[in-house]
């Protein structure tokens, strides 16, 4: 890749609006896949949660991208669980 086409990158709009695009499709299937994970804990017993609080839970928690990689299913489970008793209690709060 030459100079003029990393500059042509870092500036285009068009290449921000893909860039944009990307971020927003990856974010979208990482929501997914933890809405996967979570509907797998629910059914194994680990917490209770509805469907329909997922998408409020995922944001409560909001796992960095790195411990989702790096991270041991044991570890998810830990942190889900930790952030889950942590919810239920802002929830009652309110």
């Amino acid at each position: 890749e030459s100079p003029i086409t990393a500059i042509y990158s870092a500036f285009s709009r068009i290449e921000r609006d893909k860039r944009k695009a990307s971020e927003l499709i990856y974010e979208e299937k990482k929501r997914d896949l933890l809405k996967e994970l979570l509907t797998k804990y629910v059914k194994g017993d680990i917490f209770e949660l509805d469907e329909a609080q997922f998408d409020d839970y995922i944001n409560y928690c909001n796992p960095p991208d790195y411990f989702l990689k790096t991270s041991t299913q044991y570890e998810l489970i830990m942190y889900f669980k930790y952030c889950f008793d942590s919810y239920k209690y802002e929830r009652l709060k309110k």
